[in-house]
């Protein structure tokens, strides 16, 4: 998924790498189009989201094609505000239901801010609900990555701008009917810029994100590999940081859950002042 000349674009390939069928739609105004995120779902479906351009700002997009690539519906959603409004990431359930996750711009005490997002649409594109959260700095918030857990709710994690500790990983879990179970936020012991990178959800219903952490409040471009962890009520379980030796920007991205509560990471370290970051892999 993606695009091709400003358009949306999905394509299908054989296991031995043939293009099966393609599909290219200008589903906006004419302008930028693209998907950011796809899906299989029941019956061999196909499921994307991403954004198309609404002069003068973007909107969320969702389509559904066949496993044959025939489009089934296009469903556009416009935030309330002319703004950028970005599907980043989304889930199918076993009846097709498909949950995303986005940003919507939207007006707040008469200026636009972007909000984390999380919508819903039923099988036949029906939407069913949307859901938006904001930090108390109302700045650039977001909903990255999206997943079912064991007990079928919905669990969103991504970033919420905070005025005084600044950007923080924040998770969400709703339940199928758009209720907020609970939302938890986490702030690097620095109170830097935290930069959510990756969600994963064990067979418990652990909730595991990652990415980075500065290591100071402002300025630094010094940031430390990080994961914190909560389990399925929302209870806090543990922060883990690993700075490695030198002075440049730890990265990470949770790639896999595995048997019972381990996950493998992979991102990069610095392990010496001045060298270039190396691979790292975490189980």
């Amino acid at each position: 998924a993606g695009k091709r000349n400003s358009d949306l674009a999905l394509e299908r390939f054989d296991p031995a790498g043939n293009i099966v069928w393609s599909w290219i739609a200008d589903a906006g105004d004419g302008g930028d189009d693209w998907l950011s995120a796809v899906a299989v779902g029941p019956g061999g479906d196909v499921w994307a989201t991403g954004a198309v351009s609404s002069a003068p700002g973007y909107d969320i997009v969702v389509v559904r094609l066949t496993s044959a690539g025939v489009p089934l519906w296009i469903r556009i959603l416009d935030g309330t505000a002319h703004g950028i409004d970005v599907g980043n990431s989304l889930v199918v359930d076993a009846a097709g239901n498909t949950s995303v996750a986005g940003s919507i711009v939207v007006y707040h005490l008469g200026h636009l801010e972007q909000d984390a997002a999380i919508a819903r649409w039923d099988p036949a594109g029906n939407l069913a609900w949307v859901r938006t959260y904001a930090g108390t700095a109302h700045s650039s918030d977001s909903a990255s990555r999206i997943a079912l857990d064991p007990f079928g709710r919905i669990v969103a994690a991504g970033s919420l701008i905070d005025s005084v500790t600044q950007r923080d990983f924040a998770v969400w879990c709703l339940d199928t009917a758009g209720n907020l179970n609970w939302q938890r936020t986490w702030d690097g012991p620095f109170s830097g810029g935290d930069q959510f990178g990756d969600l994963v959800l064990d067979a418990m219903g652990a909730v595991w994100v990652c990415g980075e952490s500065r290591e100071t409040a402002v300025g630094s471009t010094v940031g430390d590999l990080t994961i914190a962890s909560w389990d399925s009520t929302g209870a806090f379980r543990w922060s883990w940081r690993y700075g490695g030796a030198g002075l440049g920007t730890e990265q990470s991205a949770v790639c896999a859950a595995i048997t019972g509560n381990k996950v493998i990471v992979a991102g990069s370290v610095t392990e010496a002042p001045g060298a270039q970051p190396d691979a790292l892999i975490l189980k």
